[in-house]
């Protein structure tokens, strides 16, 4: 029996095999060709009875070993890209068999991207890593998330589609998304092109840059009950790790870097979730560590964003932001204990509410207590002009306003026992139309502001909004 399939089918083929008798898989360096055992260049790699390699993942085995290492599967550790291809093939063999998948310690595989399975966890032992092809050709493409009209991806190193109790847990090793390989892209906005100054032409891998964007590193679609524990994400191409329309999601002590001057790399992005959580975890990349949002489905349909709870998140870099798409509402969400920016001068603002005009959606209803923000002050990194170290706007990017549409609001959001180190403007809090921004509140907040006027205020009701033993003291009329 034999069946050939092109390298660059890896992606999109589906193999189900059922029966005692299992499918053999044969790997070249060119094609995959099955008739014989899983092997790369004469190391086997074990069989399967059943097998799924595209995005839609489903059951495994009929009975799942409880424990199984990747290199028992012909996993090469190393750094050759050549190893990738195969490697992730040891990896989908690995995850179709056994509940626990397991990276050995002290060493890195280089993989292609690989998709994770329900009721599985990944162990990250001490010292290993998981480290992304540096070739785009091992990838494949996917529709870019979140969904964003025609705009494609590269495919995440490790996804997870209509899943359910998925854990990756690690005594700290890593996911290295290997994003030397795609910075710059031609929309970034540095001048430079990066330090190194490659500056990318209007195309991105034979692509125009605005339609193929560069891969996620850790992407969870329509998930529910997924643990992240003891992990560290550094080098993401693009954003580090993403949860879509998932349910319960819980992150500590994980750790996310990427060199601050590339720009457009986020840290922690949850887009239409209930019931997520961060505790213990620190971040420092490019763009914003964390960016709440709520937006469409691909079909079009609007999902909330609502009970999210983040204690001791220690950010770098630029900020904790809400939005900018935030159409699907985002509601109840509590920062505890959380520390944004240095006393060097890492961020450039604390935190950041834009909205888009002419969409009747709400961000409410968020409550930062005990937090504490470092010197907000510009830096040649990142943003060379400064801001509020609280900036707040219900007309991101300055569009017309058409008051025959909804607008947007912001309200009832609480800054309980917040300092910060130092900061220029306390806080700037701009509203699209008429009182769109109401229920301020502070209490017990210190600042330490140095401008002449530390609050700007445009269409606030100030008259619902509260301030108590705060200095500067916000005007409440």
């Amino acid at each position: 029996m034999g069946l050939v399939i092109d390298k660059s089918m890896l992606h999109r083929i589906t193999l189900q095999i059922w029966g005692a008798a299992a499918l053999q898989v044969t790997l070249t360096k060119n094609l995959y060709s099955m008739n014989g055992t899983w092997s790369y260049d004469n190391v086997t790699i074990g069989s399967v009875l059943r097998l799924k390699t595209d995005d839609n993942e489903t059951a495994g085995p009929a009975a799942l070993r409880s424990r199984c290492d990747i290199a028992a599967f012909g996993a090469k550790a190393g750094n050759s890209t050549s190893f990738a291809p195969a490697n992730a093939a040891a990896f989908a063999l690995a995850m179709a068999q056994c509940e626990r998948v397991v990276v050995p310690a002290g060493q890195a595989f280089k993989i292609a991207p690989v998709v994770i399975l329900s009721h599985r966890t990944l162990e990250l032992q001490a010292g290993s890593a998981l480290v992304a092809s540096d070739d785009w050709r091992d990838y494949g493409v996917t529709r870019f998330m979140p969904p964003m009209g025609r705009a494609m991806q590269l495919k995440p190193m490790l996804s997870a589609v209509n899943a359910t109790n998925i854990s990756i847990l690690g005594a700290n090793g890593t996911l290295d998304g290997n994003g030397w390989f795609a910075w710059p892209t031609a929309n970034w906005s540095s001048a430079e092109c990066g330090v190194h100054r490659r500056c990318a032409g209007p195309t991105f891998f034979g692509l125009p840059a605005q339609k193929l964007r560069p891969p996620h590193v850790l992407t969870f679609i329509r998930c529910t009950d997924v643990s992240i524990e003891n992990v560290t994400v550094t080098n993401p191409p693009y954003w580090g790790v993403q949860h879509f329309y998932c349910n319960r999601s819980t992150i500590s002590n994980v750790t996310i870097l990427a060199p601050r001057w590339t720009r457009e790399i986020a840290g922690l992005m949850p887009w239409s979730v209930l019931d997520y959580s961060v505790s213990d975890s620190f971040v420092h990349v490019g763009d914003d560590a964390l960016a709440v949002m709520s937006g469409a489905d691909e079909a079009g349909r609007l999902w909330p964003t609502s009970r999210l709870v983040f204690r001791r998140l220690f950010v770098r870099g630029r900020s904790v932001a809400f939005g900018s798409a935030d159409s699907g509402n985002v509601t109840d969400v509590l920062f505890d204990d959380c520390t944004i920016g240095d006393d060097s001068g890492s961020s450039p603002w604390a935190v950041k509410f834009k909205m888009h005009v002419n969409v009747a959606s709400h961000i409410s209803g968020v409550v930062f207590r005990d937090c504490r923000f470092g010197n907000i002050s510009a830096n040649s990194w990142q943003d060379p002009t400064p801001y509020p170290a609280i900036q707040t706007s219900t007309n991101y990017g300055e569009a017309a306003v058409d008051l025959a549409n909804g607008q947007p609001s912001i309200f009832n959001i609480s800054f309980v026992n917040v300092s910060a180190a130092a900061t220029g403007t306390a806080g700037s809090f701009v509203g699209a139309s008429q009182s769109s921004i109401s229920a301020l509140h502070f209490q017990g907040c210190r600042f330490r502001s140095t401008a002449r006027k530390p609050w700007l205020l445009t269409n606030v009701s100030v008259s619902s909004c509260t301030s108590q033993d705060t200095t500067p003291p916000f005007p409440v009329q």
